[in-house]
């Protein structure tokens, strides 16, 4: 986002005086896309799309999780993205207005004992 100047002038001659000088300001933006870039961090599944996204400014991306037989996946979300929400397996970024990276992780709830087993499921 910038602005540029702009100053109508009119000169004046015999029969009027001059107009005054009137200044303005118009706002230019562009059209500016940022990239977001997705990671599964160890090992317990894959994510869909799986490679960096062009998002324009002040859009969201979604990313699937498919997590590995065994595995769930783990809520809380890492990187350097705006925070954003899970529906399913899909998770959706808030708007982005910069560059950024997302973090997901799997945890293998098979590997856990029957008891802690059945809080996770």
């Amino acid at each position: 986002v910038g602005s540029c100047g702009i100053v109508a002038t009119q000169n004046g001659n015999a029969n009027y005086n001059p107009a005054q000088i009137q200044t303005g300001y118009i706002a230019v933006t562009s059209a500016t896309n940022y990239t977001v870039t997705p990671r599964v961090n160890g090992r317990g599944g894959s994510i869909s799309p799986n490679s960096v996204q062009t998002v324009a400014r002040g859009s969201a991306v979604s990313f699937i999780l498919t997590p590995n037989s065994g595995y769930l996946r783990v809520l809380q979300v890492g990187g350097s993205c705006p925070i954003g929400a899970w529906s399913g397996n899909t998770w959706t970024t808030a708007a982005i207005y910069n560059s950024c990276n997302v973090e997901f992780k799997f945890f293998c709830a098979s590997c856990l004992s029957s008891t802690w087993r059945k809080l996770f499921q």
